[in-house]
């Protein structure tokens, strides 16, 4: 069985200290992952990494709405059902109204996150987007030890109108846009592989992705390098419930140092 490494975007705006979206820890992350990668190096068959890829104009961005007073909301509120019904925010085009009602009650039936307004982050073209150095430089380092080997790099999140936490969907897919719907093709190449996930962040990203993954791999071919993955603060139980609920299941946890 192959072995290959799932990396969770591993960029600059949460793993640099003065990144947009920074998370505690990730830059410690990196440099063990970056070892990792360099110590086993003879031993990954493929490398995947997710991309974190927002346009300015986005559902989770400040700009996206106001408040009653005109004002954009400040990074990191909730904008909940009861809050968009009663008109604390509402989305700065009118015409979305509707859209985003459903949007909004949708996210919140699915019992995941409810819409949370961050930092505007990953911009594409920006360096906030672009892997981190450490971790660029070891997979430079891996593609160049052996001819023909190619970083796959999957976008994720250019949809301006959901959120996309999960490199297998969207939070709430797009029917006009394929880009959200179900990564059947990411799939495919997991599958039948033992796979080590890393990256960033362990609340959100990475439980999602693998959430999502573990409906059609089971969780025994995945290995989380826990000390290759931090937490956004404040959500340190979802962390904690997703370890819980996939280790019973037969989901590994190691760290950077095992040997493949």
């Amino acid at each position: 069985m192959d072995t290959i490494l799932l990396l969770i975007d591993p960029q600059n705006d949460f793993c640099a200290s003065n990144g947009a979206l920074y998370v505690p820890g990730a830059e410690k992350d990196a440099v063990r992952l970056a070892q990792f990668i360099q110590n086993n190096q003879a031993h990954i068959e493929n490398i995947h990494v997710t991309m974190d890829c927002h346009p300015y104009y986005h559902v989770a961005h400040p700009c996206f709405w106001k408040d009653k007073d005109g004002n954009h909301p400040s990074p990191f509120t909730i904008i909940t059902r009861e809050s968009f019904k009663n008109h604390e925010y509402t989305p700065v085009d009118p015409a979305l109204y509707n859209r985003m009602e459903e949007y909004i009650i949708t996210l919140e039936s699915r019992a995941r996150f409810m819409l949370t307004i961050w930092p505007p982050h990953c911009l594409l073209g920006t360096e906030g987007f672009s892997v981190y150095q450490p971790i660029s430089d070891a997979l430079c380092s891996w593609e160049q030890a052996k001819t023909g080997r190619i970083i796959d790099f999957v976008k994720k999140a250019r949809n301006p109108f959901t959120e996309h936490y999960s490199a297998i969907g969207a939070e709430v897919p797009d029917p006009a846009d394929p880009d959200t719907r179900t990564n059947f093709t990411l799939i495919d190449k997991l599958r039948n592989k033992r796979i080590y996930v890393a990256g960033e962040a362990l609340s959100h990203c990475v439980a999602n992705t693998l959430r999502d993954l573990f409906m059609y791999i089971d969780p025994g071919e995945v290995t989380l390098l826990r000390d290759c993955t931090s937490i956004i603060p404040g959500y340190e139980k979802f962390a904690a419930s997703f370890i819980t609920e996939y280790t019973a299941k037969g989901m590994k946890v190691s760290d950077s140092t095992e040997l493949l």
